[in-house]
């Protein structure tokens, strides 16, 4: 028997919407956006699948009204587009009992070739280059990059001093983005999931009171 019992959660319409809501606010929250997923999977665990795609689906609308109204951009939405496939997918591990190590390897591998296949997809329509789709963005960001600088010139330090001289050769950034990115996106993506599964289950108490779970 499972020692760690515990009474079942009441199922609100109100915490399904709570649930929904934070995981929004997360995703606009610069440096808590890392755990928007968490709320999300809770709530396709909950409350099952057909309530939590329409959680899901009204996340969607919302950040891409205040991304294309606020921001000018669709980033912000397509940020909540990777949460709620993150949110899907670990929902999915721990609903079908799967081992969280292979879950986590397909999930993560999936989500790595979607993106991948998203990007190239854009990239083909837009007839551009990863590089010049990079110099592009430096572009257009030229305004905020400068203030950036004048901030660094102001620091005076020599890692300052170093990525001043990498912003004033647009250039060499991308090369040097090109270069990184690929790893440090892998790395990330991984480190995510691990963060979002090890809370879900740390909240195992909640999620399965009353049930026997095979992985802890």
């Amino acid at each position: 028997m499972n020692a760690e019992v515990m009474q079942t959660p009441q199922l609100s319409v109100s915490r399904l919407l709570l649930l929904g809501a934070s995981s929004v606010i997360l995703c606009i929250s610069f440096f808590m956006s890392v755990f928007a997923p968490f709320p999300l999977a809770l709530a396709f665990i909950f409350y099952g699948r057909t309530k939590g795609f329409l959680v899901g689906l009204a996340g969607l609308a919302i950040t891409f009204f205040v991304a294309s109204t606020f921001y000018g951009n669709l980033s912000l939405f397509g940020f909540f587009l990777g949460v709620f496939f993150i949110g899907v997918g670990i929902s999915e591990i721990v609903r079908r009992n799967i081992s969280p190590v292979k879950g986590l390897v397909a999930l993560g591998l999936g989500f790595i070739s979607l993106v991948t296949a998203i990007y190239a997809l854009i990239l083909n329509i837009l007839n551009l280059t990863l590089k010049e789709m990079i110099l592009q963005s430096l572009d257009s960001s030229s305004i905020d990059i400068s203030k950036f600088k004048e901030a660094l010139k102001m620091n005076g330090d020599q890692d300052s001093i170093n990525l001043l001289q990498l912003l004033e050769n647009p250039d060499l950034l991308a090369k040097n983005l090109l270069e990184s990115f690929p790893s440090f996106f892998f790395i990330s993506v991984f480190v995510v999931l691990w963060l979002i599964m090890f809370l879900v289950l740390k909240s195992r108490r909640l999620l399965f009171s009353g049930n026997e779970y095979t992985y802890s």
